[in-house]
């Protein structure tokens, strides 16, 4: 599994992507045999009702299925990113359910 995480707006110090990389092979540490590819892009928005969120997108690359991509916010990158990753988890799980049958 290749990870490739990109942040606009903010530097990242080195420190951080590696936190950023140990969570994301926690989370996903399951199917990490079926998963080729994970790109994460990590984007500051302004929220008029609780200031700067943070903006995750998670794309998946799996042999078989089509590439998938999920968004989720966060008050600070690891939750957007922890947000993401449980919402990949979902769809991964029932993908899978569905191509099993």
């Amino acid at each position: 599994m290749r990870l490739s995480l990109v942040s606009k707006q903010q530097l990242v110090s080195p420190q951080v992507k590696i936190q950023l990389s140990k969570l994301v092979n926690k989370l996903l540490s399951k199917y990490t045999d079926n998963i080729r590819k994970v790109n994460v892009t990590l984007a500051q928005k302004a929220s008029k009702k609780c200031g700067p969120l943070t903006m995750c997108q998670v794309d998946l690359v799996m042999p078989g299925l089509p590439m998938l991509t999920v968004k989720a916010g966060g008050k600070n990158m690891a939750q957007a990113l922890n947000r993401a990753l449980q919402n990949a988890k979902q769809i991964i799980a029932s993908k899978y359910l569905l191509h099993t049958r």
